[in-house]
């Protein structure tokens, strides 16, 4: 699950930042890591995706060779804060929960409005559906026992063949054909 996730997600994010990163090293390390941590009944150490992206970028603030300091102060930081996470799950559990969900989805509006700027900037094709699915997903629904991940493809998909039948191209066997009515190769 963790080299699916978040694993996949950093070495994706380093190779986009054309880094050549040591992808068998860190899957190893993050695997004994995880062993590791297990014996002191920790979660596994995985390399976390997001905190990839954000370190590994031109925000990070420092030409490409000297990133990783951004990585090490971030592992420090993370250190620390294990250090005093007991304190501050305690200050947090003492905030009534609907402040804390409202609070989270105020700071999610902004990547939500990004996220969806930046996925149909490229095209204008099945955006109903893609909204609908993620609403479905969020709803948390269930019919006959299956969850809402399943329904929320059924149901994009059905808006976007009810309100965007044009973009869907279906393959069938004809074939082009030209002006002059005889079937073309395509390239």
């Amino acid at each position: 699950m963790v080299i699916g996730a978040e694993n996949m997600q950093a070495i994706g994010v380093l190779q986009a930042e054309d880094y050549d990163a040591p992808i068998n090293s860190m899957l190893v390390f993050s695997g004994l890591g995880g062993i590791v941590a297990s014996l002191m009944g920790g979660h596994n150490a995985n390399i976390a995706g997001p905190m990839t992206a954000i370190t590994s970028s031109d925000e990070s603030g420092a030409e490409k060779e000297g990133r990783y300091v951004a990585s090490v102060i971030g592992g420090l930081l993370f250190g620390a804060f294990g250090f005093i996470a007991a304190a501050a799950t305690s200050i947090v559990n003492a905030v009534p929960g609907t402040l804390i969900s409202l609070l989270a989805g105020v700071a999610m509006i902004s990547v939500l409005i990004s996220a969806f700027e930046e996925s149909w900037a490229t095209s204008e094709k099945y955006r109903y559906g893609a909204f609908f699915a993620l609403i479905i997903g969020m709803s948390g629904i269930s019919i006959f026992d299956i969850g809402a991940p399943f329904w929320s493809l059924v149901g994009g998909v059905a808006v976007s063949l009810v309100m965007e039948a044009d973009d869907w191209e279906f393959t069938g066997d004809e074939q082009p054909v030209s002006e002059e009515g005889t079937p073309t190769v395509d390239d």
